[in-house]
Formats: C-alpha cells, structure tokens, sequence
C-alpha cells in the first residue's frame, strides 16, 4: 500500500505552486533564494535522485558497448612549494579537475549558476566518484573525498518535468547529458630524478604521474585533457622553462592508461657562481702570485698555498653537503678538486725550485772560494814561466840553434828546430820538435 501527497493549485505548466496556493516559475525553485512567503520552494531541495538499482561501488557504464568508460582530467598547478635534490622530490600545489557522465543518476533543480548546482555530504557519499593515482609519490596517494572535495553538477540540457508522485513540480535532468565535476586542492611531494652531472649548469626534468587503481584499469580510462601552470615561473632555485603533456612516455614502465606531465626546470646559478666560483677562483689567483714572491719568502708561499689547500677542501664540503651523495663526479667537483689539487702542485714546485736555488747558492760559494785561490797563486805561477822560459832560449843559443841553422831548418823559438833535422846528439832532447 502505497501513500502519495498530491498538491492542487491552478498554475501553468512553466510554474509551481507554493504551500499557500499561489504560483511562481519553475527557474525559482530551489535558487537558494525565498520566493514563496511560506519558503515551501526552499523545501525538498535535493539534486541527487537514484533509483533502487543504484550500486555506488560499480562505475558507469560506457555509453559504447567494448569501450571504457570516458573520464576528463585538467589539472591546474598553482605552485611549487619546494625542490630538494637531497631528497629528490618536489613538492607541489595543484587542483585535480575530474568530470563525467552517469547515466543512472537523475538531477533535480539544476541552475547555470555552478555554486548553486554544488552537492552536499551526504549527496556525495551517495553516488560512484572516480579514484585516480598519484603515481609518482611516495605511498602512491589516491585522491580524496572529504569535505575538502567539492563535487557539483554543470546544466547541460535535457530537462523534462517531474513525475507526478513527487509533492512538488520541478525539472529533473538526466545524469547520461549533464556532466559531474570532482575539484580538490592538494599539496603533495612527487619523486623527481636529479641529474647532476652539469650541477650547477644544469637542467632537471620533473613528472607528475596520473593512474588508475588496479579495479579499474580494465573499466575506465581517463583523458588529461589539459595541464596549465598557474605559478611564479621564477623559482628561487630553478626557472620553470616548459611544461607539457607527454602522450607516450616510455622511460619508465607505468600502468595502462596512465597520464603525464613533464616539468623542464632550468637552475638558476648566479648563487653559486657568487657563492663559490668567484671566491675560489680568487684564491687561486692569490696561490698564483706566491710563484713570483722570492727566494727568501719561501715559508710565506708554502704557508699560503697550504692555506689555500684548506680552504677549498672546507669549500668543498660545504658544497658536498647540500648536494646529495652520488657514484658520478659532477661539474662542480671538478672545478672543487682542481683547486685542491692546484696548491699541492704549487707546494711541490716550491720546494724543487727552493731545492736547486740551495745549490746553485753553495756551487756560486765554492767557485768564488776557488777564484779567490787562483788569484792569489797567479803571480807565483808567471814568474816561473817567465824563468823556465829564459831557461830555454838560453839552451837553444848554446848548441840547438847552430845545428838547426846548418840543416837549413827553421828554428822554433825556445823549442829549437823539428826533430827530424837534428843532427847533433842533442837531437833526442825535448826541445827539438817535429
């Protein structure tokens, strides 16, 4: 046995009648706003009418037999909250825009104005909403349904009149022509690979990963229709150079039907060119110069270039620190280990040339020793040459000279004639030569 209040009043086809009798047009029904004086058009407002089939965990079916069912996506970034390399994430806050088609829900009261068309808690849990992946975090998160979540209905036509066992007149729109829309704001980390080969020149590319859960993938797919940065594209780190939907990405082994973003992050190096390019680049100037300091200072270069020595590899490590700890040499450990390396060669090269600077010193002592000997011995050393030479002329005159003289060979002076002339007995002594 079944009961049904039924309202009489003679409005037109276009109005409803209110709880006093008198008749207002159907658009006020339920506009969140008082037009009858008893504020019946405010009552039974509901926009979700199901029927008794209605299975919430079930999705839709697809309007086309052998298809999946037809979700859209648009996601809107706002910003990026935060980039770190040491923990390789980055850190975003986006809205998730979800909208499709059920055609086993009915919808009364439904305006062009979309705030008035917003469902409540109740409506909400009531009816099938889509659950998407965010692949690439951390604990895969998937997307929420709380109060945070705001789901509501756009009029897209349709319309016909309530059937007459409802107490009251209004139009009713069906689910398969109007669309659902699922909004909701989140703040989460995605995993992000740094490369940092080129560190601090580099460029880094970070992805947002959209998925179904494995209940429906083989059922729904879903369509990412657009991707729109929203945010300051100078970032305190990086510049956001490009952003992008990638429809076949196949870097990595992701589930079927899953969406992409691709973020081109181009870093900003003024900090550490500032920060460590330049202060080190000074110093090795500064090790440079103890090349042409002299001999004297030897202590002072060596001090210098180890100072030098300690200061980069302090330098270093503070670089090291905020970098996270990888198997490959990045640029800026190559620039870090040339300077370390520059003092010690700088050392080395001191002490070699300070080595033979000692050596040339004690042989320049030693000659000038020998000199001063020489000098005094040189007066000495002539006066007997000139004797040993008066010696010999005197000996020549005496016999030499005369047998050379009658062999018509030409005497040598203080030696006598060539021996082959010699013709005296004398002709075996030193003085003849031949």
């Amino acid at each position: 046995m079944y009961q049904v209040n039924l309202s009489l009043a003679s409005c037109f086809g276009n109005q409803f009648a209110c709880g006093d009798g008198s008749c207002q047009p159907l658009e006020y029904r339920c506009n969140k706003r008082k037009d009858c004086l008893d504020g019946s058009d405010e009552q039974d407002c509901g926009l979700v009418e199901l029927d008794s089939s209605y299975v919430k965990d079930y999705s839709p079916p697809s309007d086309n037999e052998g298809e999946k069912f037809h979700i859209s996506l648009r996601v809107s970034i706002y910003s990026f909250l935060k980039l770190s390399e040491t923990d390789f994430l980055s850190s975003m806050q986006f809205q998730v825009h979800l909208s499709w088609k059920d055609a086993r829900v009915n919808f009364n009261h439904l305006t062009e104005d979309l705030q008035k068309n917003i469902l409540t808690e109740e409506e909400k849990s009531s009816i099938w909403i889509p659950v998407i992946v965010f692949h690439n975090t951390q604990e895969k998160m998937l997307s929420k349904i709380d109060i945070k979540s705001t789901l509501l209905v756009e009029r897209k036509g349709g319309h016909r009149l309530s059937p007459v066992s409802q107490p009251w007149k209004s139009y009713q729109y069906d689910g398969h022509k109007n669309d659902l829309h699922y909004f909701h704001t989140y703040s989460t980390n995605f995993q992000c690979d740094f490369l940092l080969y080129s560190y601090p020149f580099d460029t880094q590319e970070c992805y947002m990963i959209f998925s179904l859960p494995t209940n429906l993938i083989n059922l729904v797919e879903i369509d990412l229709k657009t991707a729109d940065y929203l945010g300051d594209k100078q970032l305190s780190q990086f510049t956001v150079d490009d952003y992008h939907i990638v429809k076949n990405y196949t870097e990595k082994e992701l589930p079927q039907g899953s969406q992409v973003i691709k973020f081109v992050l181009k870093r900003r190096f003024l900090y550490q060119v500032v920060t460590v390019y330049i202060p080190t680049f000074c110093l090795l100037i500064i090790m440079h110069t103890t090349h042409y300091y002299p001999m004297k200072d030897f202590e002072a270069s060596v001090m210098v270039a180890l100072t030098g020595m300690l200061v980069m590899t302090t330098l270093l490590l503070n670089v090291s620190n905020n970098l996270p700890p990888t198997n490959y040499i990045k640029l800026i450990d190559v620039w870090m280990l040339f300077g370390m390396v520059n003092p010690f060669f700088d050392i080395i090269l001191h002490a070699i040339v300070g080595y033979y600077h000692e050596r040339v010193l004690i042989w320049e002592v030693l000659c000038t020793h020998h000199m001063q000997i020489k000098q005094k011995s040189l007066p000495k050393k002539l006066f007997s040459f000139r004797r040993e030479s008066q010696l010999m002329v005197e000996k020549t005159t005496d016999g030499s000279m005369a047998n050379c003289t009658s062999s018509g060979a030409k005497p040598h002076f203080g030696r006598g004639c060539p021996r082959s002339s010699c013709r005296s007995p004398r002709a075996s002594s030193s003085w003849c030569t031949g």
